[in-house]
């Protein structure tokens, strides 16, 4: 008896949804199971087209961000350096192995706990100095993986740079007088840079009065004479403008002695190397 009533609600029920199903069929809807095979192919292809998308801008990405972490190690060892020059008077004659201790002749202060390296070669970078007993100026080069990056047109190795003539680097930094390399084919060797402060220009007068001498630009700052790797004003990278922040060197890297910081600050909508 029990089989014979729930079998007649059951057919009771499917007859009340036969003019479901009708009007359903008559608003032109189709009830599918799964996918149609063109469907499944289309899924596939879009995967794969992103999957081709991830891997080619993957390696891209990874060197980029090796080059920022460059850069940030190559600013911090600047930092560092010119620190050690202000209480030696001199650059060091070289500098640490990977890992180890940048310290002053005596062993003592610490100016960098841990000498960073290349974080894709992990060896050290290459330390340009002059040949004196108590060096006066250094560079210190590495090459970036991304080549159209704006910044090795910035420091002047368009056409590379290196220590000795050689141009197998394309980044760099430097003390403050002497520049990484050439901003252009025209302006020679690409390590031709030594800065030196601006020289008056005589003024040329047909009458015998003695003519009064051009004093140099204020819109750059010549190094005082004596000591070229002290600035006359300091300059840093804030929202990503050139700032002077006074005679007094400022605790935050990278510095400079430059008005226009090298142009290293990037944009307001991009900022770059921040000194904060």
């Amino acid at each position: 008896m029990a089989m014979v009533y729930a079998f007649s609600v059951l057919k009771i029920s499917m007859k009340s949804l036969l003019p479901i199903k009708t009007k359903l069929r008559e608003i032109g809807f189709k009830l599918q199971v799964g996918l149609t095979l063109i469907e499944l192919l289309v899924v596939i292809a879009i995967l794969l087209i992103l999957f081709l998308l991830a891997f080619i801008a993957y390696p891209n990405q990874i060197a980029k961000a090796h080059d920022a972490k460059r850069k940030e190690q190559l600013f911090r060892y600047r930092f560092a350096l010119e620190d050690y020059f202000d209480d030696n008077g001199c650059y060091p004659i070289e500098l640490p192995d990977c890992g180890e201790a940048l310290v002053g002749p005596d062993g003592s202060p610490t100016y960098l706990a841990s000498a960073p390296c290349d974080p894709q070669t992990h060896g050290v970078y290459v330390y340009e100095r002059d040949e004196m007993d108590c060096p006066k100026w250094f560079r210190l080069f590495a090459n970036l993986e991304n080549t159209s990056d704006p910044d090795i047109a910035t420091v002047g190795c368009t056409i590379g740079c290196g220590p000795g003539g050689d141009t197998s680097y394309n980044f760099g930094v430097s003390s403050t007088n002497v520049t990484v390399g050439s901003l252009s084919a025209d302006e020679g060797s690409p390590t031709s840079g030594i800065l030196t402060s601006p020289s008056p220009s005589p003024s040329v007068s047909p009458s015998p009065s003695p003519s009064p001498s051009v004093s140099p630009s204020p819109s750059s700052s010549p190094l005082p004479s004596g000591s070229p790797f002290i600035c006359s004003y300091y300059y840093g990278c804030r929202s990503g403008e050139c700032v002077l922040f006074g005679e007094e060197r400022p605790d935050c890297a990278p510095n400079f002695c430059e008005s226009d910081c090298q142009e290293f600050c990037g944009t307001p909508q991009e900022p770059k190397n921040e000194c904060l």
